[in-house]
């Protein structure tokens, strides 16, 4: 993931208004808050000590594991947290939510176990290569972001972005996030004589997607998400 902001709902999702739940935001400057309860425990949360709103790639991980999540960010902190629940599983009806939610479930809020969740400000910035369970899979509908068979074959060719740039459809044209790169251009393709941060490649996504499992913008590596003791993982974004 890549972002300026210093809040916003990365990630949902729920039991449909019952008493179990998880949920990722963008808080404190820029900080990720991870929050969850199983079998209407009191929430367990954890706020990482990383910022990640530096504009910067982060690969973010979220792993369950029964009664605890683990948040781990680019490979270099990890926090986790049990909750005090009598029951050790996860149960999840909902779809999942990535970077907001559909304007339909903001207003029927007896279907959100944490009600809360819908006054949260969408995720804007960059989120590629969402996976579950180290598997990549597609959203079942997206809001402001088209994401279609077409438009992934837009960033599916070698020679799109050069020297390690990043690709991602918007607008229905692939565009190249060349800022970790040391070359600057449409491909990535330009030398710099030294490299200049700034809204280089940067595009404002107030998201939402809606997923049965998880998906985003275009490529890198990622996994999340537990239930009945499965570990699933979830890994945002990509270095």
């Amino acid at each position: 993931m890549k972002t300026r902001s210093s809040s916003g709902l990365v990630l949902y999702f729920d039991d449909e208004g019952f008493c179990d739940f998880l949920e990722l935001i963008l808080t404190q400057g820029g900080r990720l808050q991870l929050s969850f309860s199983i079998f209407c425990a009191e929430p367990a949360t954890l706020l990482s000590d990383t910022p990640v709103n530096d504009n910067l790639w982060h690969t973010v991980v979220i792993r369950r594991h029964f009664k605890n999540t683990t948040l781990i960010i680019d490979q270099t902190e990890a926090k986790w947290v049990e909750v005090k629940s009598k029951r050790r599983d996860m149960t999840v009806f909902s779809g999942l939510f990535l970077g907001g939610l559909p304007p339909e479930l903001r207003s029927a809020t007896l279907k959100l176990t944490l009600s809360s969740v819908k006054d949260r400000e969408p995720f804007k910035g960059w989120i590629t290569d969402v996976r579950v369970n180290y598997t990549q899979t597609s959203p079942v509908e997206s809001q402001e972001v088209r994401l279609d068979d077409e438009q992934s074959r837009l960033c599916a060719r070698d020679d799109v972005c050069l020297n390690g740039g990043v690709c991602s459809v918007l607008n229905d044209q692939a565009v190249c996030d060349c800022s970790q790169t040391g070359f600057r251009g449409k491909d990535c393709s330009e030398g710099l004589a030294h490299l200049m941060m700034g809204d280089q490649g940067m595009g404002s996504v107030p998201f939402p997607l809606c997923f049965h499992c998880f998906f985003l913008f275009c490529s890198c590596f990622e996994s999340i998400t537990a239930n009945d003791g499965q570990v699933l993982e979830s890994c945002l974004g990509c270095k």
